[in-house]
């Protein structure tokens, strides 16, 4: 069954159908963006998905890395505590664009800031990544 997606990385409208087997395929573009204005349908839904899946990877990573940043929830699973903001914002078009992260309301040592970005670089991002913690 085809479903539409709306990024919230931008403002792009895709279509896309599960398999049930939880591979998602893209099957038509109702809308590209501005920042994907120069992609085709399918590229600007592929970028859409790089640049999705690396913003929540990096919020996963930053709680899976560092001590200060991780919550964890009654079921195991682990996320940022609530005092924690994670902002995210993109910059750049097309398959230039850049993901850039800051985590504010926590107080991190030069090693923990260390050690999460030393984690973003070493795993496999799918768009360029640049972190601030303040």
């Amino acid at each position: 069954m085809a479903t539409t997606w709306y990024p919230d990385t931008c403002d792009c409208v895709h279509q896309q159908v599960d398999d049930g087997a939880g591979d998602v395929m893209h099957v038509g573009t109702e809308r590209v963006c501005a920042d994907h204005g120069g992609l085709a349908g399918l590229a600007a839904y592929t970028q859409a998905r790089k640049e999705s899946s690396t913003k929540n990877n990096v919020r996963a990573l930053a709680a899976e890395t560092v001590a200060k940043l991780r919550k964890t929830n009654p079921d195991g699973s682990v996320d940022l505590p609530d005092t924690v903001t994670y902002a995210w914002t993109f910059t750049g078009l097309g398959l230039a664009r850049a993901l850039t992260v800051q985590f504010s309301g926590v107080n991190l040592s030069n090693a923990d800031k260390t050690a999460l970005r030393n984690a973003i670089a070493a795993a496999p991002a799918r768009v360029p990544v640049t972190t601030t913690v303040s």
